[in-house]
């Protein structure tokens, strides 16, 4: 037996606050996880004690400088059961990291299984940490790997946490979780890790341990192996090395690429930047971002250093780092410092990558009925060709069909009836027309029914369906073509296919 063995009201708050970055945002927040938590454990027993993984949803998501990120939407029971075996696990994966790697570890001072540190506690203490070493020394050298988790070699990951859980005594938790990374593997052009889940970024931690140690070495005073550092810190497989000589990090820039080579990465030759003299702050001070909200804070508030960033992802556009723009934009809606965000909008267009955070920027400033022929305007150009922006983009709109243009309600039904829409465009579409005008969404649903390939497509559809007035043996039959369905047709059939609450941030209202 598995569950008398896990938490699994812990196992579910891990999904959930994984299910608020996720690449796909559903709109009724995976409801089936928690039915099978709290009300059909034996499902998740079973499970446990299968073998293999079940079916993954594929999507395309946008990167910096308009890179692609091939990236997979993992079956919700598969999710629960990945996260309960890492959890279990976790003391023995990444119990012992060096303090100078931050986020997505186990508690500083007491390792809990399955318990977190927070990360946003852990990026106060990352970007608090690589501010003062770089008051103390006068270069630092900052890489990272090229796409860390497509690239990790899972044969060699599943080696090592075999390797580990096996001095564990926790070879059977080893077994099941290397067949569901060995299922995840073989998915065509969706190689390496999972993301966006807790449990992925927990192996992720663990599989960089070696170059830890390494770097750990360089930065003893007392060790003749290697070269002298002073210190470092990692955030995931972003890494900083600090000293007072600028070749000797070059010379562990070497040691760094060795270490990596060794377990089948490679280090981001293009991304890797050495910094010396006054640079080596004012980079920092890009990352650390402590003087706005000093300013914002302070009274009166100042807007001078918020504005400067503001400035700066403007001139950079699809450039513009991921995390930077996230802070920008909360930074703004959270201040109401609003009087830049005509010129954010202006190059919106450009920073696809950024289209989730831009997006709620967009809703919670109270623009989005304003930006309707800004959004049909966007999809017609070639800037708007990917489909992962727009559905986030989209989600400015509010499930409230108050003005809500026809011609903007018209697109949604074009790109529903589309048979080659993605699952986040399906979504939001689906879940809109549903509430907007449940009549047009059935009869489009209807048309799409038949044209997705996927059940996790299908599952949405069914769903949006049932939410605008299909008939229950309707959604009954839409589910059932699916065997991968089977859970959340139990589901609906468990609350007698009452409706199914939207997820408040995806709703929009």
């Amino acid at each position: 037996m598995w569950l008398p063995r896990i938490d699994l009201g812990l196992v579910l708050r891990t999904c959930h606050r994984d299910l608020l970055g996720d690449w796909y945002r559903d709109p009724w927040g995976w409801p089936e996880m928690a039915w099978v938590v709290n009300e059909k454990p034996s499902i998740l027993e079973a499970r446990l004690s299968a073998r293999g993984a079940g079916f993954s949803c594929l999507v395309d998501v946008p990167k910096e400088n308009f890179a692609i990120r091939p990236a997979a939407i993992l079956d919700p029971v598969d999710r629960v059961a990945y996260q309960a075996l890492v959890g279990r696990a976790s003391r023995a994966l990444i119990g012992k990291l060096n303090p100078n790697v931050f986020g997505w570890r186990l508690p500083r001072k007491s390792t809990i299984p399955g318990r977190y540190a927070s990360n946003k506690m852990e990026n106060n203490r990352y970007r608090a940490h690589i501010t003062d070493l770089a008051s103390r020394y006068d270069a630092a050298l900052k890489t990272d790997v090229v796409s860390y988790f497509a690239s990790i070699p899972i044969d060699r990951l599943c080696d090592e946490v075999a390797a580990r859980l096996g001095r564990a005594n926790m070879g059977r938790e080893a077994d099941r979780l290397v067949s569901f990374l060995q299922s995840w593997d073989q998915t065509p052009g969706r190689g390496g890790l999972p993301q966006r889940c807790q449990a992925s970024s927990v192996l992720a931690n663990m599989y960089l341990t070696k170059v830890d140690d390494i770097l750990a070495k360089m930065s003893d005073p007392f060790t003749t192996v290697g070269v002298g550092t002073r210190s470092f810190a990692r955030w995931m497989d972003d890494i900083w090395i600090f000293g007072d000589d600028a070749g000797e990090l070059r010379m562990a820039q070497v040691e760094i690429q060795r270490a990596l080579e060794s377990i089948g990465l490679h280090l981001n030759v293009a991304k890797t930047k050495l910094f010396e003299g006054y640079d080596v702050e004012e980079q920092v001070r890009k990352i650390e971002h402590s003087a706005i909200d000093g300013a914002l804070l302070g009274t009166p508030a100042k807007t001078g250093p918020l504005n400067a960033l503001i400035n700066r992802v403007i001139e950079e556009k699809e450039n513009a780092n991921r995390t930077t723009v996230r802070f920008m934009a909360e930074r703004m809606k959270n201040h109401g410092k609003l009087r830049k965000l005509n010129a954010v909008i202006d190059v919106a267009h450009r920073m696809p990558h950024a289209a989730d955070h831009l997006g709620r920027l967009f809703r919670d400033s109270k623009r989005a009925v304003k930006l309707q022929d800004w959004f049909l305007d966007y999809h017609r150009s070639p800037w708007g060709g990917m489909e992962w922006p727009q559905a986030q983009f989209a989600t400015m709109f509010p499930s409230d069909h108050k003005r809500i243009t026809s011609a903007l309600r018209d697109y949604f039904a074009e790109s529903l009836a589309d048979s080659a829409a993605s699952l986040p465009l399906i979504a939001l579409t689906a879940q809109r027309l549903a509430a907007w005008n449940p009549t047009l969404a059935r009869d489009a649903i209807e048309n799409a029914v038949e044209r997705v390939s996927g059940p996790l497509e299908r599952r949405v559809l069914a769903l949006a369906g049932l939410s605008s007035g299909a008939s229950i043996s309707t959604v009954r039959r839409w589910l059932s073509d699916f065997p991968e369905n089977a859970v959340t047709l139990n589901m609906l059939e468990d609350m007698s296919f009452g409706l199914l609450p939207y997820e408040l941030d995806f709703a929009g209202d």
